[in-house]
Formats: structure tokens, sequence, C-alpha cells
């Protein structure tokens, strides 16, 4: 690839584009618009001639570009979503020129114009779910018999008692790990109303409040579905909250984990 490069950043309906530009991208470069029928395919030109090629040997002017490139793509994405419908791709996809991108999509042009159709008025949404372990213990040793019935039998002979009580905690994590799949599937079927399509995200390290993550998931939501559906998300978290477990969401985001994956597109 030559040291002038095409960013692709996504998909959008063209039409309300029409003349409209963002201002610079990254060392002054701006966005354009490479339009195929009702596709505008959104790109920004980057050179690329002093960075380095491997993630491992990345200069930290590098490092301080990549920070850089992520805010402002991020920002060009709002930007795009609040005027049409836009599938990105997450920080972008690479092309050596303008005519090899055209190349690539100009046979997938009816395609990707059905796509964006289907996906007018719908955003994503996030759902996540923190635990505050202690709590949730507590919650599951209350409601659980068999439990309750285990640490009654506790002995008050240190020696037997600590046999017994290991017992108890090996049973009390089981019992834990149980109910947590219980609650993640009401959930999870709970929330299915309204949405058109769900996305499981993996489990971070991200906190809240002290509580480890749980579940993680984004959700493909029509905007007329929208006030039913964070109302079911409200009635959830209510009843979740009672158990130790923190449901956060967020949104309207573009579609970031909805974008069509183009290989199985075939054309």
């Amino acid at each position: 690839m030559s040291a002038d490069a095409i960013c692709l950043l996504g998909f959008a309906i063209a039409d309300p584009l029409d003349g409209w530009t963002t201002p610079g991208v990254i060392s002054g470069t701006t966005t354009q618009i490479v339009r195929i029928g009702t596709v505008a395919l959104i790109t920004t030109p980057i050179n690329i001639e002093s960075w380095t090629t491997t993630a491992e040997l990345l200069t930290e002017t590098d490092r301080l570009r990549l920070v850089e490139w992520a805010v402002r793509y991020d920002q060009i994405v709002q930007e795009i979503h609040e005027r049409t419908t836009f599938f990105p791709l997450r920080l972008g996809t690479f092309f050596s020129s303008e005519q090899v991108l055209s190349a690539r999509f100009v046979p997938q042009r009816e395609w990707l114009e059905q796509q964006l159709t289907l996906a007018i008025n719908q955003d994503e949404w996030t759902v996540k779910a923190f635990g505050d372990d202690t709590k949730i213990v507590e919650v599951v040793r209350q409601v659980d018999p068999e439990l309750r019935e285990a640490g009654a039998r506790l002995d008050d002979r240190p020696g037997t008692r600590y046999l017994q009580q290991k017992r108890v905690d090996g049973l009390t994590a089981r019992k834990v790990s149980q109910y947590q799949h219980i609650w993640m599937q009401e959930w999870q079927t709970a929330l299915e109303l309204g949405m058109i399509e769900r996305q499981r995200l993996p489990i971070t390290s991200e906190t809240l409040d002290g509580g480890r993550m749980l579940w993680q998931e984004a959700f493909r939501i029509e905007r007329t579905r929208l006030n039913s559906w964070i109302t079911q998300v409200d009635h959830l978290a209510a009843l979740q909250k009672e158990r130790g477990i923190t449901m956060v969401s967020s949104g309207p985001w573009p579609l970031y984990h909805f974008t069509p994956v183009l290989e199985e597109t075939g054309g």
C-alpha cells in the first residue's frame, strides 16, 4: 500500500449528506464522500508513510495519533448518525486508492442500499449489568431453602464447623451461579420486547460502584418502539437492584455492532 491511503469509515444513505463535509480529521485531512447510487461511502485520506508496521513497534507519537484518531472518529460517526442512516466500520478499513474502494463496493451497491433502507429510524442501545457479590450472596441465601437449611445445621464445634462451612461455601457458589443464570435468562427474554436484533458483547474489567461486570449486550431498536423498550429496561433494573445487580442502559448510538458483514454477501 502506498503512503496515501483511503480509510473507509462506513456506509450511509447519501441524499442527506449532499453538499456536507466535516472539518479536519488528522493532520488537516477532511472527510470525503464516494457516492455509489444512493449509498455514500464515508472516507478520509490518510498518509501512513510515517507509521510503523506493527503494533509492538508503535512510537509514542503513533500512540498519541491513534488516540486522536479514535476520538475524532467517534465525533465524525455521531455527526453522520445525526444526519442520516449510517453503518460505521469500527475505526475504519484501509484501501490503497479510491479506485480500489469503488471497485470493491460497486458490485454490492444494491445490497448496501437494501440494508441501509431496512435500518432507517433505528439506533443501537447497550445494556450492562454489574453485580455486588456480597449483596447477591446475601439475597441467594435468603431465597434458597437448601442454603438456609445448610446454614442452620452448622455445628458449634470448631473443627466440625470448619468442614461444614467449607461445604456450605461451595454450595453457595454453585447456587449463586445458578440464580445468576436464571436471572440473566429472565431479563434477556424480557428485553426482546421491541428489539430487532441483539449482539452479546464481551465482559470487560469495567466496574460500577465496586460491582464487577456480569453481562453486556447491544440492541438494535426501532425508534417508534423505543419508549416501551426503555420502560421495560427500567422495570428490570428496579427488580435486579433488589438482587444486588445494577443495570445501566445507554444510547442512542450508531449501529456499531450491526454493520452488515460484507464478506457474506457474495457479489
